[in-house]
């Protein structure tokens, strides 16, 4: 129980550099939000995306999971989708 309890309290560029991902930034990726004249607007991109970025533990939940099947042997298929008990969210 000692690892999962090291693995919760782990901090994203952590559990990063523990499964040797490289972080996704959707700023650099993404296209521009655009308001309905078609000008970029970036505050409102930044505020749409932060607005529905999955909260830090359900990230740290599928990192486990997918670390944890890893370690086991097997490999996620398909996407993990978790519901959040206080909310009702299903985050995929």
């Amino acid at each position: 129980m000692k690892n999962i309890d090291r693995i919760k309290s782990m901090s994203e560029e952590e559990l990063t550099e523990l499964f040797h991902e490289i972080p996704f930034d959707c700023a650099e990726r993404c296209t521009m939000y655009k308001n309905q004249e078609g000008y970029p607007d970036p505050a409102a991109g930044a505020a749409i995306r932060e607005a529905d970025r999955p909260p830090e533990d359900y990230r740290k939940a599928v990192r486990m999971m997918l670390f944890t099947a890893k370690c086991m042997g097997y490999h996620v298929e398909d996407t993990i989708r978790l519901r959040d008990e206080k909310t009702g969210r299903v985050w995929p």
